[in-house]
């Protein structure tokens, strides 16, 4: 044991630092997500539902909907399950989104309701009844860049930084080198597919990654990429793994 603690003396470790969030990118893909409300807040969190390919529903008196809401509801890209929630309503959803400031009391239900089912829930505005907090987030294609505060300040300094200091320094073809990066890993597990392959496509891809600027990443053609593909097919018939 002493032995073992030796070895390991010199290894760096990193120390905790308190109060983050953990940042994560929820995949919400033919996922059932909630939306109590009918203001600008709730179109904002349907919107943001509906990028991430996510079903969704939801709650609140029609005559009272925001014209966004309004609009998605009469072109049925959303589903409307009527204008008062419903404990029920909870069945089969994976994701709750509430924004009903204009009553606290039905906050505060529906968030010990979600707790009690296990589903995640945010509450516009309201902290303690939330598990998450949203970002402001960029985005270009298949590259998103968020900015969280934590829940300690507002979202709009939250934007603020994210499109004066972060989004602004970013190159306009950042999207298009994260797309032929994606064309390139379907490609290698079109070509070389199942689990026991998956450390050598891997190592490929991070080759190509690490040794081609964003810039060259960006340009890629469908030939360019098409020749690559055929050049780890080779690989794999000669067993290297390297380029």
């Amino acid at each position: 044991m002493l032995a073992t603690a030796a070895a390991h003396a010199d290894i760096t470790t990193p120390v905790p630092q308190g109060g983050a969030s953990l940042m994560i990118a929820f995949r919400c893909h033919r996922k059932n997500v909630l939306v109590v409300g009918h203001d600008e807040i709730a179109a904002s969190r349907v919107l943001s539902a509906l990028e991430a390919d996510a079903q969704v529903t939801v709650v609140g008196p029609l005559d009272r909907m925001c014209k966004e809401l309004a609009y998605r509801i009469q072109n049925n890209q959303v589903e409307w399950a009527g204008e008062a929630f419903e404990e029920e309503q909870l069945i089969g959803n994976h994701l709750v989104f509430v924004s009903r400031s204009d009553d606290v009391g039905l906050c505060q239900y529906i968030s010990h309701a979600c707790c009690a089912r296990r589903i995640p829930i945010n509450v516009a505005n309201q902290k303690d009844l939330s598990d998450f907090d949203m970002t402001c987030s960029y985005r270009d294609q298949s590259l998103q860049v968020a900015v969280s505060t934590n829940g300690h300040s507002s979202v709009n300094l939250a934007n603020r930084i994210l499109q004066s200091k972060i989004s602004s320094t970013l190159e306009p073809s950042l999207g298009e080198a994260v797309k032929n990066a994606g064309l390139l890993r379907k490609g290698a597990e079109a070509l070389d597919p199942g689990s026991s392959s998956s450390l050598r496509r891997y190592q490929w891809l991070t080759h190509i990654c690490d040794t081609k600027s964003l810039e060259e990443m960006s340009a890629l053609t469908a030939t360019d990429i098409s020749e690559l593909l055929a050049s780890y097919s080779k690989q794999i018939e000669g067993g290297t793994h390297h380029l």
